[in-house]
């Protein structure tokens, strides 16, 4: 600014994008050092337009409850809005899983910028989650992307099925099992070094033959055994199980058919 000679003022207009009570300096040096003016100005928030995350994303345990998760109003500079009146806020998850929010929606009432809730999930992965508003008018939504892991390992499962058997001919497909949590996400969670898995008949007669044992543990398959060679000399129509001796449920496998020898 300039005050210019027969004037004793100049005016001039401020805007912020920071709510707040910032303190506005005028100062001169020229022609000659003067004392300074300072004044505090205050800055409120504009309407709501737009939804945030303001925790972080958080990483948890399948079928276990995140901690604290706070989804916030703004208005287009990010400032927090506790002016406006209630609002309405859905959450939704593009998991596959079951997933539950603790409360399943929520409100933003007049004089709070934000609520709270929390997340939990069955299915492992990285799900995104939305926070969105359309009431009392709409505004832009919210989105995060979450961590899911594996619960401990619980039980076995064939992920691949024996097939193309022919009597005294090792299987064209041979079986596949993986340690799975409670949710069926593959996980090695809490499974020891080395863990025996046992192959055997579960229904049909006959003899399973080849390596009837192998080791999914963490230090060798690590939640992941395949069969190796093996093979039934009698036809008919058969299930196979995969057991430990004990921690994992026993997976069985689908019925397969042996066909007789040419």
């Amino acid at each position: 600014l300039t005050i210019a000679n027969g004037s004793s003022s100049a005016s001039f207009t401020y805007t912020d994008t920071k709510a707040g009570t910032p303190t506005i300096t005028a100062a001169s040096t020229s022609p000659t050092p003067i004392t300074s003016a300072t004044q505090q100005q205050t800055i409120n928030p504009g309407a709501a337009s737009k939804l945030a995350f303001t925790t972080s994303a958080l990483t948890v345990t399948a079928g276990v409850a995140s901690g604290t998760i706070t989804v916030q109003r703004q208005d287009q500079h990010g400032n927090a809005n506790t002016a406006d009146a209630s609002r309405t806020v859905t959450l939704a998850s593009d998991s596959t899983g079951t997933v539950t929010f603790t409360p399943s929606s929520l409100t933003i009432a007049n004089g709070s910028s934000s609520a709270s809730f929390t997340y939990t999930d069955t299915k492992a992965g990285t799900p995104t989650i939305t926070a969105a508003s359309t009431a009392p008018s709409t505004i832009t939504s919210a989105t995060q992307q979450q961590t899911v892991n594996s619960a401990a390992a619980s039980k076995l499962v064939f992920t691949t099925e024996p097939s193309g058997a022919t009597a005294g001919s090792t299987f064209a497909t041979q079986p596949v099992v993986r340690t799975q949590d409670q949710f069926g996400n593959n996980s090695a969670v809490g499974l020891a070094s080395s863990v025996t898995v046992t192959w055997a008949i579960s229904s049909g007669t006959g003899t399973l033959q080849g390596t009837t044992t192998g080791d999914i543990g963490t230090g060798a398959g690590n939640g992941t055994l395949t069969a190796s060679g093996l093979r039934i000399d009698q036809a008919g129509s058969l299930t196979l199980k995969a057991s430990v001796t004990s921690g994992l449920t026993q997976g069985t496998s689908g019925s397969f058919t042996v066909s007789p020898a040419a």
